[in-house]
């Protein structure tokens, strides 16, 4: 048997285990069947320079015990590889054959515990009463579901909502108090709306006949405003959605009062 369990008293650090092993990564260790890579210490006995396996296991010393109730496992499960190679033109060494025929066995073994570890596991799941028991707990929610009155409820196409329901859908798409400053860095800035939202620009003139722009890259929609004399205020919004790319252009070359993403009320 390579496979063996405790349950830990919350005092103990140490779990004795007496099989055989070829390296001390072949001897994996579990806490409530989660695998643990640190925190113990593999202790084994060589078996002797010949031997056919060359380690046997004497415990799993943690470095902290675990806590009371605590399922402890040790099994072993050998990693695959080539222990001998064979050379066509050198004579072969019983000692290797015994030792690589016996490497094949172990892990012959080692497959036939996980086949009964499957084995035990698959009977449990299939246990009739287990079954008999999840199949009532299904009938019992489709029941519920069956019985439920939705009629009232919004339907896919949401043309039977409440005054009040419709407000709240209408009221999702409109400004919030949320924003974000952009930085204008001229004519062509590029900005990715991270939301659904706006795109507020206040612009002054410095004279007559210049303009602001902002245009949607991503749909082609865009705003524009031309300025009638020198310190007039260009102010306009455009609406993305997220992840459309806004574009600033213009030839108003007065300071920029306002350039902010503002969030829609429905991404808060």
């Amino acid at each position: 048997m390579n496979k063996i369990e405790y349950i830990a008293d919350g005092e103990t650090k140490n779990f004795t285990f007496n099989f055989a092993f070829f390296d001390v990564d072949d001897v994996c260790v579990q806490i409530n069947g989660v695998t643990q890579t640190s925190g113990y210490t593999v202790n084994y006995v060589t078996n002797g320079e010949n031997a056919d396996i060359p380690y046997t296991g004497t415990n799993v010393a943690f470095n902290s015990a675990p806590a009371a109730n605590d399922k402890i496992t040790i099994y072993r499960s050998i990693k695959l590889n080539r222990p001998v190679d064979y050379q066509p033109t050198v004579k072969i060494d019983p000692v290797a054959l015994n030792q690589d025929i016996t490497f094949a066995i172990e892990v012959l073994k080692d497959f036939s515990q996980l086949l009964a570890d499957f084995n035990d596991k698959y009977t449990d799941l299939t246990n009739f009463p287990l079954l008999e028991t999840l199949n009532q707990n299904i009938n019992s929610i489709m029941e519920t579901i069956s019985n439920m009155n939705i009629n009232s409820k919004a339907n896919t196409n949401m043309n039977n909502l409440t005054d009040a329901g419709r407000t709240a859908i209408s009221n999702m798409i409109m400004p919030s108090s949320h924003y974000i400053s952009i930085t204008d860095n001229g004519p062509g800035t590029k900005y990715v709306a991270p939301a659904a939202g706006y795109i507020l620009y206040r612009k002054l003139s410095t004279a007559s006949g210049q303009y602001a722009e902002l245009k949607n890259a991503t749909t082609g929609y865009d705003v524009i405003l031309y300025s009638s004399g020198a310190n007039q205020s260009l102010t306009m919004n455009l609406m993305c959605a997220q992840g459309d790319e806004v574009e600033i252009w213009g030839t108003a070359d007065g300071e920029t009062r306002w350039l902010r993403f503002v969030y829609a009320r429905g991404e808060i």
